[in-house]
């Protein structure tokens, strides 16, 4: 990575306080107690002054001014490092995946539904809902997802079980990626379209049929885990063609992506910015991925109320930050 984009990457990295233990915010926040006091179309309000914002966040302005320079010096500590000394490039991969996994985006932004700490929506993500019988779901994120505010992929981990979410390039969660794939006991499959225009990834494929025959199986001791990527395209494309060639790749037919009577406009198209000719019918992690466990058994309802909680999310970012409607 060029330095200069280094330096800005790095720049704008914060440090993830986890401001409920050390600040108090779940009193503030949990059970929506901000958002039952404001319906405002935008809440961008809350950054008008420190006043306001220390306000929302249930602080003092010092205890911003804190929480900001602690981020910061982080990041600069980091940038360093990565500037200034003659570590392999694996190595420094390493430390941005420390970081980001440790520090997260944003300094205040919850560490579990990754939503900005005045619009938390951590209260409406319980109970979870059981996947169906033999079948686990991983989430297998990119660092640069880890901890963004427009992701979806952790509300799918909050409202599922069991649901496991990994970093690639985070020591730990690779030791953890590679002994699944080499369970002989596990069937792997990748949620990957056939038509995603990579030529690096040709493994078998399986049917979401031919998935359901191995979920109903009587006596099926073998696990079947669905592989979720979190990531941009480009890096998504990098890390299937990382993966070994006895994962399956399940390929979602659009009938099951875009059922009869839903809406073809991805719940995530009101944070993304759009180009000429692109379509909103890119759907989000969450949808892809709740829609395939639904073929798979996942009642319509439970998966409803999942994606219920992602949308949102999405909406109540989109008014934080002050962008309108399209």
């Amino acid at each position: 990575m060029h330095l200069r984009r280094v330096h800005f990457f790095f720049g704008i990295m914060v440090l993830h306080v986890h401001l409920c233990s050390e600040f108090g915010l779940s009193s503030a926040f949990s059970g929506g107690s901000f958002l039952e006091r404001n319906d405002s179309p935008s809440f961008s309000d809350l950054l008008s002054s420190p006043e306001s914002y220390a306000s929302a966040l249930n602080m003092t302005i010092n205890e911003v001014v804190e929480t900001k320079r602690i981020h910061k010096d982080a990041s600069d500590q980091l940038f360093r490092k990565l500037k200034f000394s003659n570590l392999p490039g694996k190595t420094k991969h390493i430390m941005q995946c420390k970081h980001r996994y440790r520090h997260g985006h944003h300094p205040f932004v919850c560490d579990q539904c990754w939503s900005y700490a005045p619009v938390c929506i951590c209260d409406r993500m319980l109970p979870k809902h059981s996947l169906p019988n033999n079948l686990e779901l991983v989430l297998w994120l990119h660092h640069g997802e880890w901890g963004l505010t427009s992701n979806t992929g952790c509300i799918l981990a909050q409202t599922l079980t069991p649901c496991t979410m990994l970093m690639k390039g985070l020591p730990h969660h690779d030791g953890e990626m590679e002994a699944l794939l080499n369970d002989t006991d596990v069937l792997s499959v990748v949620l990957w379209p056939s038509n995603s225009g990579t030529r690096d990834f040709a493994p078998g494929t399986i049917t979401i049929d031919q998935m359901k025959a191995r979920l109903a199986k009587q006596g099926q001791h073998q696990r079947v885990v669905l592989i979720a990527l979190d990531s941009t395209w480009r890096n998504a494309r990098r890390m299937v063609s990382r993966l070994p060639e006895s994962v399956f790749r399940l390929d979602l037919p659009e009938r099951v992506v875009f059922p009869e009577g839903c809406n073809d406009v991805s719940i995530i198209s009101p944070l993304r910015t759009r180009g000429p000719g692109v379509s909103n019918r890119q759907v989000c992690t969450a949808e892809a991925v709740v829609r395939a466990l639904v073929a798979l058994g996942l009642s319509e309802k439970e998966g409803e109320r999942v994606l219920n909680v992602a949308e949102a999310k999405v909406d109540l970012i989109r008014r934080y930050r002050g962008k309108p409607l399209r």
